[in-house]
């Protein structure tokens, strides 16, 4: 190069601009990471052909900011609610030193913070159920385990009413019987453990017949009783008996049978 007529100050140019450059993101991960300082993370930007002024506009993106699907999730899990923050403990146990680490990467600790508060996982439905229950939690917490696993707010109302079981098959029969339940509450509550409106009409209709013939057969053995002890006379009975949709070949036959 020399006998070319190239000085040594442009050959020494010539081979520096042979050598390669970092790229911005080299620069912002070694600046992030702390192999370059401020000077000379300026430097390597300036070798880029980048101003001062347009230096300190760039690095003003390298930081991370989570992404709208992050953001959302943090939304639906309080990460941005104070008083839940404090109530349920969601800054509890923050890995304190792992910050160095995201920090790196770009994740400020405000952000660790937030996703950290996201993690969490909240107990289901069925577990406030059981608390409410147990008068562990009141319908007030319920309400609020509602919007922390975010359940829209026309389904709270509506989950909150079928949050308590509904009686058994047998209460509802035994109540119908002692006159605690009516005939339409006794529908309700066979169409409240899950019979459709068919199969609810005819397990209504069984339990008011069965009901009914247990009724028929206590009365039955109430006027016998009395014809035995010679409260009623024959006739009398033999009305009664009828009366409850007995024959009359029934029962002539029942009250025969009394008098053998």
């Amino acid at each position: 190069m020399k006998r070319g007529g190239i000085s040594d100050e442009d050959i020494d140019l010539a081979f520096l601009a042979s050598y390669r450059l970092y790229t911005e993101m080299d620069i912002r991960t070694l600046w992030l990471r702390g192999v370059l300082n401020d000077d000379q993370m300026f430097m390597r930007m300036r070798e880029l052909g980048y101003t001062d002024t347009r230096i300190k506009e760039i690095i003003q993106g390298w930081p991370i900011i989570p992404g709208p699907t992050d953001l959302f999730h943090m939304v639906a899990k309080e990460a941005f609610e104070p008083d839940a923050i404090s109530l349920m403990g969601l800054a509890d146990e923050f890995p304190e030193d792992q910050v160095e680490h995201l920090e790196k990467q770009g994740v400020s600790r405000e952000w660790a913070l937030r996703y950290w508060y996201a993690h969490w996982d909240q107990p289901s439905i069925g577990m406030g159920y059981e608390m409410l229950h147990r008068g562990v939690i009141d319908l007030d917490t319920l309400d609020m385990l509602y919007r922390t696993i975010e359940i829209p707010p026309f389904w709270r109302e509506k989950l909150t009413k079928i949050a308590y079981s509904p009686y058994t098959r047998v209460d509802v029969r035994r109540m119908h019987d002692l006159g605690i339940l009516t005939d339409e509450q006794l529908m309700k509550s066979y169409m409240d453990l899950g019979y459709d409106e068919e199969h609810a009409t005819n397990m209504m209709k069984f339990t008011i017949a069965y009901n009914r013939s247990h009724d028929k057969e206590l009365t039955k053995s109430q006027i016998i009783s009395g014809y035995n002890d010679k409260l009623l006379t024959r006739e009398d009975a033999s009305e009664l008996i009828i009366s409850l949709e007995y024959t009359e070949a029934q029962t002539e036959y029942l009250l025969t049978l009394e008098d053998y």
